[in-house]
């Protein structure tokens, strides 16, 4: 079984036109291989009450969903609970206009939350099914989360669903301390199993790198529009449930170091210290085979792999998206990994301190019931 995706970018209210290969259409909930719809001969009753979602169940697959990053913290999703399934739809009003016009970061961020789903499933015990893009009228739908059976949660799901809890992006200082070529494979496995590719750079390489982001960081800093809206989502209320909170905006790096977005210039006045930052930091790029709706829910599902399965070894991952937020600073980091992948998500990943944990809006602002399909003829 295969699903497919529109080629056009993700544009809420235009009907997706064109195909391309979507993710696979079933999933195992947090292995990433193929799995059959198939239950155990037991009778009618046992299997309904086996995989139907309660609302307890309800919020706790809601609560899972909205711990994915995203960026600047927009929180940009919408879920919809039925009695076996959760449909994950994209927040258009929650979308960023200047540093991601097509909806690219968006679409990831919800690809985030269907991993975390997919993840919370196993912890519970369900075998869940993902349906892409299931309402071609609806292209804020991006995908619906069903309960195919029951299983038996294993340990990695207990695993990664305690990781799931308490990941929260780092923008600190790594320490020297080298990350282990197998774990650095346990990665690279993650990702690969969503369909995505992880591409690790150092020396020269990462030398680059940071190089094109400081350059999209100065263009960055000097657009007005790109400030306004940075004010827009940055904060100094800590009753507030989304945006970047200042206790969170981390320390300054060094002028040579790899660049922290500096989220002082929205407006919110906090001292924030400079730091002496690694001075080989580990870069590490997700990229896929093409540039599609598809490929973004793709990216979003491979990031949160592995930011699990690093938290689960208490490694921190930060974000430096900067250079992909301006096309032409993507078209050199494409360059420099491989002119033939495409660039969704840029991170610096080592070991450090316990970064603060971002806000979370409360679960009745995320969930909603589905609607009601009419009366029986």
């Amino acid at each position: 079984m295969r699903a497919h995706h529109p080629s056009a970018p993700f544009c809420p209210g235009r009907r997706p036109r064109g195909t391309n290969g979507a993710p696979a259409g079933t999933f195992c909930p947090c292995g990433g291989g193929v799995a059959g719809s198939s239950v155990d001969a037991r009778n009618e009753e046992d299997i309904v009450s086996a995989i139907e979602l309660g609302d307890r169940e309800h919020r706790v697959l809601v609560a899972a969903g909205s711990a994915a990053p995203s960026i600047h913290n927009t929180q940009p999703w919408r879920f919809v609970a039925t009695p076996r399934a959760i449909e994950v739809h994209a927040d258009p009003a929650r979308g960023l206009g200047v540093i991601d016009p097509s909806a690219r970061a968006l679409v990831i961020s919800c690809g985030a939350a269907v991993l975390n789903l997919r993840v919370a499933l196993a912890f519970l015990g369900r075998r869940a099914r993902v349906r892409w893009l299931p309402s071609p009228a609806v292209p804020t739908h991006l995908a619906t989360v069903e309960v195919v059976g029951a299983r038996s949660t294993r340990a990695i799901d207990r695993e990664l669903y305690g990781a799931l809890r308490r990941r929260s992006s780092s923008r600190q200082p790594m320490t020297s301390r080298p990350v282990p070529a197998r774990l650095m494979s346990q990665l690279r496995e993650a990702v690969r199993r969503e369909g995505a590719t992880l591409h690790v750079l150092s020396g020269e390489d990462a030398d680059t790198l940071i190089t094109i982001a400081h350059q999209a960081d100065a263009a960055q800093r000097g657009d007005r529009a790109y400030l306004a809206e940075l004010g827009r989502w940055t904060t100094a209320d800590p009753a507030r449930r989304d945006g970047v909170p200042a206790s969170a905006f981390g320390a300054a790096p060094g002028p040579e170091q790899a660049p922290q977005r500096d989220f002082t210039q929205g407006g919110v006045a906090v001292d924030r210290q400079e730091e002496a930052f690694e001075a080989a930091p580990m870069l590490a790029v997700v990229t896929t085979s093409a540039d599609t709706v598809g490929d973004w829910l793709r990216a979003g599902m491979a990031l949160q792999h592995l930011l699990l399965v690093a938290t689960t070894h208490w490694l921190r991952a930060g974000f430096l998206t900067q250079p992909l937020e301006l096309p032409a600073f993507r078209d050199q980091v494409r360059g420099l990994i491989d002119p033939r992948r495409m660039p969704q998500v840029v991170l610096r990943v080592g070991y450090g301190r316990t970064p603060p944990r971002s806000p979370r809006r409360p679960l009745d602002e995320l969930l909603s019931p589905a609607e009601p399909s009419g009366p029986m003829p």
